[in-house]
């Protein structure tokens, strides 16, 4: 190659280079990241799987805010062949505590994460018990705990996400505005929002890149992975004899009496609802 063209192919990369990476660092910020659990100083991480050879189901349910999982976890609780710790990977004292007969504290659970989730599947539980499980956000677990988790067949998988996205977003947002999470608390059915379009369509890309990283990892052992909808969890309680079904439980009371965060349409609780009513995923009023 001539000189004066090889110094021109030179020059071209000098100002092209940057640009290229300009343009890549823009894409990467662009693209959604999960939410996944920050490592923090003195945190051991959890290399956990549980082994194959236990005599009853492990499970882990996996969702996100504002998905009546708390709602599905009671269920599970409830049933006399489940033990059902919940959130434990939460960073809220007295739960952690208390699902492990207080032998644990969060100091101590982050200090060994394995041991810690060991004693969650393999620590003392009724004789009546045929499935252990916990439930998980992304934000609760690093990625390569949950894959340490999850990638096992014999470990099974429930997941559970709200089609309805804009719904969920809005209990969110009521949620953090109010500090109520349920209608317990709840200060009143008045109580009107206003969602910012862009921060909902931020919100909407990471839960997506959430679902299709579960659905890629799902591909490898389908049958131990059990997809269900928030809506239809709480429109049949054929929804809940799967559930169990899956778990290998006895099938016992799948009946669904859920009381919904906020009674009647969508519309009534979004003060911008007209700018936002394209963005409706699924139209349902229990939010």
């Amino acid at each position: 190659m001539p000189k004066a063209l090889s110094m021109a192919f030179l020059d071209m990369a000098v100002l092209i280079g940057p640009l290229l990476a300009r343009a890549s660092a823009k894409a990467a910020a662009a693209t959604p990241r999960i939410k996944w659990k920050h490592r923090i100083h003195g945190m051991n991480l959890s290399s956990y799987s549980p082994p194959a050879d236990l005599n009853y189901t492990c499970f882990v349910l996996l969702s996100t805010q504002r998905s009546a999982s708390s709602f599905l976890t009671g269920k599970l609780m409830s049933h006399p062949n489940i033990r059902m710790l919940g959130e434990v990977l939460d960073d809220n004292e007295p739960l952690v505590s208390s699902r492990l007969d207080d032998r644990w504290t969060l100091a101590s659970r982050d200090a060994d994460r394995t041991a810690f989730m060991r004693d969650v599947y393999e620590g003392p539980a009724p004789p009546t018990v045929r499935a252990r499980g916990i439930k998980a956000f992304s934000s609760q677990m690093t990625e390569d705990e949950l894959l340490a988790l999850t990638r096992p067949k014999h470990v099974l998988k429930i997941v559970l996400r709200r089609q309805d996205t804009l719904a969920q977003y809005a209990s969110q947002v009521r949620m953090s505005e109010t500090g109520h999470a349920g209608r317990q608390t709840m200060v009143s059915d008045e109580y009107r929002v206003t969602l910012d379009r862009a921060a909902y369509a931020e919100f909407v890309a990471e839960y997506e890149a959430w679902w299709a990283y579960l659905a890629a990892l799902s591909k490898e052992h389908p049958e131990s992975w059990l997809w269900i909808s928030t809506e239809r969890f709480l429109a049949s309680p054929y929804t809940m004899a799967s559930i169990y079904a899956h778990l290998k439980v006895p099938l016992l009371n799948t009946s669904i009496e859920y009381d919904p965060y906020i009674a009647g349409s969508l519309e009534d609780h979004i003060v911008n609802w007209d700018e936002l009513q394209d963005c409706q995923v699924v139209a349902d009023d229990r939010w």
